[in-house]
């Protein structure tokens, strides 16, 4: 997940943008998560419920509001989630959107900016990359899912 970084140019403005994404990204992994319970794969529910509660504690604070003209892009597919994934899955698909959101800042970081601005992104990057660290550690912790882990014996009947 990342958002239009082009108009930045306060901390504030910057620090407010990132807490949206974060706060949104909790939002979607909570919905996500419920999904996932709905269909019976308690694992994964789990592990979701852990990231959104991870995403929304560590949003940055700032005195700040989200401009009106940030936005969402690369949220992600949703065709690309299956009702059988595994954890493992679930965090990589974290992981992805938190590699992007550290790109932008990485972007956002060689424009020239004032001090205040470049405080507020160092801080933000150094977090960016501890947020990645975790995550990378955190899939490893996670078995890999075996072959066939789409495999359904009973799949979902969709009455058109």
């Amino acid at each position: 997940m990342t958002t239009d970084m082009t108009a930045v140019r306060s901390a504030d403005d910057l620090l407010a943008r990132c807490r949206a994404i974060d706060l949104a990204c909790a939002e979607q992994l909570e919905e996500i998560a419920e999904s996932f319970a709905m269909s019976n794969n308690r694992d994964t529910a789990r592990e979701l419920h852990a990231l959104a509660a991870w995403k929304g504690a560590h949003a940055p604070q700032c005195s700040g509001k989200a401009t009106s003209d940030w936005y969402v892009v690369n949220p992600g597919d949703p065709e690309a989630l299956h009702y059988m994934m595994r954890p493992w899955h679930v965090v990589g698909i974290v992981l992805g959107n938190e590699d992007r959101l550290l790109s932008t800042l990485q972007d956002l970081a060689a424009r020239p900016t004032d001090t205040t601005l470049r405080a507020a992104l160092d801080g933000l990057l150094a977090r960016q990359r501890d947020n990645i660290a975790y995550l990378e550690r955190r899939l490893a912790e996670l078995p890999l899912p075996q072959d066939g882990w789409d495999d359904d014996p009973d799949p979902p009947f969709f009455d058109q």
